[in-house]
């Protein structure tokens, strides 16, 4: 991340009106973030301090270092720091009185920099809601933005940018038609199509400037970003977080602007992939045409299924999602199944250890408030259909199980999964065993716990002594209990196929 202090004054002048002596984006330049090991017993705040060299400065020497936990941990599982290197009018500065009021403020900038940023890569993976990425902007620096197509037609806008740019709008698509004659006529602004990275331009006629910056896809110009301050003059930093934001949006130009076509055309894997899924006869050729991926019947197989908790009705944010689960594993397919992603994973082509696969998937589900459903391990792809509803049924009853995990393999539900398909069409109170429904009833009438007494034999594997302790009752107490349980309901202890049915009941009557 490029980050200058220009920024940080920018953020500075918004809150605290602390001026900055900087005349261009370039002044107190940071010269490079890397992370250093601390000692967790340090307080959070922003100090100066020296670091012994490393990657990000050879020489190492005075830093700004922010004692607060960085984004990760090192190797060694001590909590890891953010570290900046000062520039050499920077380092002459911090000698001054002012220094470590000036480190608790860039403290503050520095933060919420970084958040903006994250905040802004998380908008770019919902897809191309570009009012919400400027409205952003705007909520953190206080900067108005507008974005506009090649045609000077409005895209997208910050809240405030018509309220203080009157004179700009003619309407709330498009820009004043006699403003829009004179940009085109305007050989600067025509001839910025060119520039590659932010710049200013000056509107004469206000007397105001914009940091400005081109979105490029293939080469071709496709929009531009305008920043402005509030009062559309010049700005520490301004230039920096128009490049930051305009990237952003260029990046998602580049990689959703032919979305649609690249949804169209689907592998041939794919294509055998999501029949099989149906259910549906494998084309003759599917034997080749999985043997051309690098799929044969003696590898190993999974299936998951994704299911995002915010809706997600842009297809364009379902892509970007099947793009980013195809990038978690080696060799799988991914395919959409309604508002459900699919991914079909060939163990067998992984090289990836298995516990750093589950890592980074648990950590995409919980980064994204996804939830996910895992069929069983298997060999035939012919199962494959089978296997998916496994996987489904994970995710749905899972999901309604009302756990706090984001993953839920199927073999964990099997049992779940029995009853529920038993229940289909039977209702529950004709599946239970009527041993249960003898002893509940007397349990009612008669204030007794017959009914807690056998469940507690039962998890306790049908031992006495072990079933009287857990009750807190005597030996000889318990076995009275049942030889009354046999009494009441005639409940056959040795028989197998009654004490299976038994314990089914008891899930039976509480789901």
């Amino acid at each position: 991340m490029a980050l200058t202090v220009g920024i940080v004054s920018f953020f500075l002048s918004s809150d605290y009106e602390v001026e900055s002596s900087a005349a261009t984006d370039e002044d107190f330049v940071i010269e490079g973030y890397r992370l250093v090991e601390g000692d967790g017993a340090l307080r959070p705040a922003l100090c100066l301090a020296d670091v012994p060299p490393g990657p990000g400065s050879p020489d190492g020497g005075l830093c700004l270092v922010n004692l607060g936990p960085g984004p990760g941990v090192s190797s060694e599982g001590r909590p890891s720091l953010w570290a900046c290197e000062l520039s050499p009018r920077m380092r002459r500065r911090s000698t001054s009185a002012r220094s470590a009021d000036l480190a608790d403020r860039v403290a503050n900038a520095v933060q919420r920099h970084y958040r903006l940023e994250v905040a802004i890569a998380r908008l770019c993976r919902g897809g191309t809601d570009f009012n919400e990425m400027l409205r952003l902007l705007e909520l953190e620096t206080g900067l108005v933005s507008l974005l506009v197509d090649k045609n000077l037609r409005y895209i997208a806008r910050s809240p405030s940018f018509s309220g203080l740019n009157a004179w700009f709008s003619e309407s709330d698509v498009s820009m004043d038609t006699d403003l829009v004659n004179e940009l085109v006529a305007d050989e600067n602004f025509v001839d910025a199509i060119n520039q590659r990275r932010a710049f200013y331009y000056h509107y004469a006629k206000e007397a105001s400037y914009s940091a400005c910056f081109n979105i490029v896809v293939d080469g071709s110009y496709e929009a531009r970003l305008l920043v402005q301050s509030r009062d559309s003059q010049r700005r520490p930093g301004l230039l920096a977080l128009a490049e930051l934001v305009g990237q952003a949006i260029a990046d998602t130009f580049a990689l959703y602007s032919d979305a649609e076509a690249e949804a169209s055309a689907k592998s041939d894997l794919q294509e055998c992939v999501a029949s099989l899924i149906k259910g549906q006869p494998a084309a003759s050729d599917a034997r080749r045409r999985l043997a051309t991926a690098g799929w044969r019947p003696e590898h190993s197989y999974r299936v998951h299924v994704f299911s995002f908790m915010e809706a997600e009705s842009e297809s364009v944010t379902r892509r970007y999602y099947t793009d980013r689960i195809a990038r978690l594993f080696e060799r799988c397919c991914v395919l959409l199944e309604g508002d459900q992603i699919c991914c079909v994973r060939n163990l067998s082509l992984e090289t990836t250890r298995v516990d750093q696969a589950q890592q980074r998937m648990v950590l995409f589900l919980r980064e994204n408030l996804c939830l996910a459903g895992t069929s069983g391990d298997f060999h035939d792809l012919n199962e494959l259909h089978e296997r998916y509803g496994e996987a489904t049924s994970a995710l749905r009853l899972g999901a309604a199980s009302g756990s706090m995990e984001w993953h839920f393999r199927f073999g964990d539900f099997a049992l779940d999964y029995i009853i529920d398909s038993a229940t289909q069409k039977v209702s529950r109170s004709e599946l239970i065993h009527p041993a249960w429904r003898a002893l509940s009833d007397y349990d009612s009438q008669h204030g007794t716990e017959l009914l807690t007494t056998a469940r507690c034999f039962m998890e306790q594997r049908y031992n006495v002594s072990h079933a009287a302790s857990e009750l807190c009752i005597h030996r000889s107490s318990m076995l009275a209990r049942l030889e009354r349980i046999r009494d009441i309901s005639g409940f056959a202890w040795e028989s197998w196929d009654d004490r299976v049915h038994l314990a089914i009941s008891f899930m039976l009557a509480e789901a």
